[in-house]
């Protein structure tokens, strides 16, 4: 036999890798000269805040592998890269150090060298799970390698992850250590640091040629002198947006030394079948590099083979059925073996000729068709065309190629289909469309993968993919509240409207975007949703900021063709005052302008473009407010009013820029129906007024002479307030918020 025959089991599954905050022991103190000013200092090596309200940690001590001292500690935030210190005495620590301890705990930060250490998550020593360790449990340090008597010991720079084992490399301990020799509150302070947020869950198995579903881990760096470079392994691609993946190096850009808080998405796309393993590469100059490690099992679709081993060996024509591979019932008409004579693989079945219908038809079978191919030959030495015609459920999928008298004689061909893509049961025939006899062998064919898909629901009404449309009717749209007291929930419901489990990954939803603090995840849905079956999760708008909130929510998920499901929720937050500040035009004139010679490029002073129209935010509103705080105007959107001619800006306006008494302030490139500036970052003192010009340039090659602009101030806009002064009431109803303009030559 040619072929070796096996049955490839393909099964679509996440394995989840328990991940958590890294949060480390990062130095233990046991001051020579002053026994008070003992302390532990723990430190956040993540990308991600700690929330300490969220999940309950630990300090345990173990005085001399004897009794057991803890501490809750009860810190709100613990920031990315800060540090936790618990001290023995509040007032002596301050005196040495000249700064107050996070925490005091005097029977716990008070080991004279002999004592462990330990960090416990939800629970203590007796019931939680150790996460990082000084020391060794239920020994006394005197004379071991951890012992730290008038000593400090100080966690080495480049360890980033806990340890729940005590590891003496990874540590630095110096003896006859006084107060001046000390630091605590600093750990890494002003070394270039690159900190990452989490580990990847293996991907399981996917399709080679194929893309995984993406995971994401978060990346952020301090003090670093270099911009960062992230290196992808072979068979893994990288993205800054989940939209372009690369197999090249992502180069995150520094400034000041800082990169800000990125996420980096992950996806498998295998291309050979196997294992694959490797680490993502994560370099700065001078910074400890980082390693994410990432796997995968990369498969084959499952090879369905019908070899007629089972065939009876009739050597006459005959009608009648045989049961093949995998119990399925095998029926052909007027065909007989050919074994010994025009056979493949020793084996086969001759199909007689059209007129006799001689044909080989499958019973039913189940798990659906993507692809199918069949070897097949001349039988017998005749001269005569011999051809064969594939049916599925019936339906005809195509002929093969034409096989010529003698000079085909004994070469066996492949027919192949693709892409038949049938979901469910489904039957295969085979049918002799010639006048002479066809051999054929090693039927073959490959299921189409069943498939979860995902759906989303708000109040019963559905929320498009990746639409950036926010209704109140399916509550992608959170209304007006009040910034300090008031907040809104809304349910969200996920269907599964395929017929596969739909898998969540282990952190589901995301939420990202200017002000995404303003929106929380209060309840989650299931992992694993059912063909057919719902599952719920909520949100809560609890503004921090006063103005309006957009932001992007993905949902992560097993839909291969919408992962991530993206779509977009919206909240207005008023402020608690009585009076709010407001946007009004200064002037609603008619004016006629000249635009051939503003054509510039790049718009650097007023002389460069043509001022086109004017606004005014007034801090407080027209009469002012009573609440001493200032205004900041974050984004600003000017939009088409109801007498603009030109449909299209962005073909007929080169560049936009707002000015301030003369002074560019922001340059811009312009929509179709929008003039969008983001993070202005504007400030209007309290009660006070401050006056705005937009300046524009043009193509003139696509305005025609006559057309008429009309400028308004939109409804978007987007404005925070210091102290959470409210900044909302725009008086655009108004006709005074609009300016008309006609160009001409």
């Amino acid at each position: 036999m040619k072929f070796s025959k096996f049955i490839l089991v393909f099964i679509f599954f996440f394995l989840f890798i328990k991940t958590y905050a890294q949060l480390i022991i990062s130095e233990v103190a046991d001051t020579k000269d002053n026994a008070n000013t003992r302390f532990v200092e723990l430190y956040n090596a993540s990308a991600i805040d700690i929330d300490f309200s969220e999940i309950d940690y630990y300090l345990v001590r173990q005085s001399g592998g004897a009794g057991f001292y803890r501490t809750k500690i009860d810190n709100n935030i613990l920031a990315s890269g800060e540090t936790y210190v618990i001290a023995k005495n509040d007032d002596d620590f301050f005196s040495a150090y000249g700064f107050h301890p996070d925490e005091t705990a005097s029977n716990v930060a008070i080991g004279n060298g002999d004592d462990m250490y330990a960090i416990y998550k939800n629970g203590d020593e007796s019931n939680g799970e150790l996460i990082d360790i000084y020391g060794v449990i239920d020994t006394d340090g005197t004379g071991e390698d951890w012992e730290y008597t008038d000593s400090k010991a100080v966690r080495n720079s480049n360890i980033f992850s806990p340890n729940n084992t005590w590891t003496f490399s990874e540590w630095t301990i110096t003896n006859n250590q006084n107060i001046s020799d000390m630091s605590p509150g600093v750990h890494n302070e002003n070394i270039p640091q690159i900190l990452i947020s989490e580990s990847l869950q293996n991907f399981g198995n996917v399709i080679f040629n194929q893309k995984s579903s993406p995971q994401f881990y978060k990346i952020i760096g301090k003090n670093l002198i270099q911009n960062i470079t992230i290196s992808p392994p072979e068979h893994f691609k990288i993205s800054l947006d989940n939209i372009t993946y690369t197999n090249s190096n992502i180069i995150l850009n520094q400034v000041d030394g800082n990169v800000e808080l990125t996420t980096i998405y992950v996806k498998f796309c295998p291309t050979n079948i196997g294992e694959k393993s490797g680490n993502i590469i994560v370099t700065s100059e001078n910074a400890n590099n980082r390693n994410i490690f990432v796997m995968g099992n990369s498969v084959d679709l499952p090879l369905n083979l019908e070899t007629f081993e089972n065939y009876n060996h009739d050597e006459s024509y005959l009608t009648s059925d045989f049961i093949g591979n995998n119990n399925i019932t095998w029926n052909y008409v007027m065909s007989k073996n050919a074994f010994g004579n025009f056979e493949i693989d020793a084996e086969g079945l001759v199909m007689k000729t059209n007129s006799e219908n001689s044909a080989c038809f499958s019973g039913t079978i189940s798990g659906g068709i993507a692809n199918f191919s069949v070897q097949f030959r001349k039988a017998h030495i005749g001269t005569g065309e011999r051809q064969i015609e594939v049916f599925i459920n019936d339906i005809s999928k195509g002929m093969s190629q034409i096989l010529n008298d003698d000079e085909n004689l004994g070469i066996i061909e492949n027919f192949e289909i693709e892409n038949i893509n049938i979901e469910g049961d489904f039957t295969i025939k085979i049918k002799n469309i010639k006048e002479d006899q066809v051999t054929i062998d090693n039927i073959s064919w490959t299921n189409y993968p069943p498939e979860a898909k995902i759906s989303l629901y708000g109040n019963n009404q559905n929320i498009e993919y990746n639409s950036n449309e926010i209704s109140t009717e399916n509550n992608t749209n959170f209304g007006e509240i009040n910034v300090l007291n008031e907040n809104v929930i809304k349910e969200f419901t996920i269907k599964n409207v395929g017929n596969e489990n739909l898998i969540l990954q282990e952190t589901p939803i995301l939420i990202s975007g200017a002000s995404s603090d303003n929106f929380q995840i209060t309840s989650l849905p299931s992992l694993t949703i059912a063909p057919n079956e719902s599952s719920n999760f909520s949100l809560k708008f609890d503004p921090i900021d006063v103005g309006t909130t957009i932001v992007k929510v993905e949902i992560f998920s097993s839909d291969i063709e919408k992962n991530p499901y993206i779509f977009y929720i919206k909240g207005k937050s008023l402020g608690n005052n009585s009076s709010s500040s407001d946007i009004i035009s200064l002037g609603n004139e008619e004016e006629t302008i000249s635009y051939k010679e503003k054509i510039s490029e790049n718009i650097n002073s007023i002389n460069d473009a043509q001022k086109v129209f004017s606004f005014q935010i007034r801090e407080g509103g027209e009469n002012g407010d009573d609440d001493n705080f200032s205004t900041f105007l974050n984004s600003l959107i000017i939009e088409k009013a109801e007498n603009n001619s030109v449909e299209n800006w962005k073909n007929t306006i080169k560049k936009a820029a707002l000015f301030h008494n003369e002074n560019k302030i922001l340059e811009t490139e312009v929509l179709e129906e929008k003039i969008i500036f983001e993070n202005c970052n504007l400030e209007i003192l309290d009660d006070a007024n401050k006056n705005f010009d937009l300046y524009l340039t043009f193509e003139t090659e696509n305005i025609i002479d006559n057309q008429f602009f009309q400028f308004k101030i939109s409804e978007e806009n987007i404005c925070t307030n210091a102290e959470n002064s409210a900044f909302g009431d725009f008086n655009i109803s108004s006709e005074i918020n609009k300016n008309k303009i006609i160009v001409i030559f």
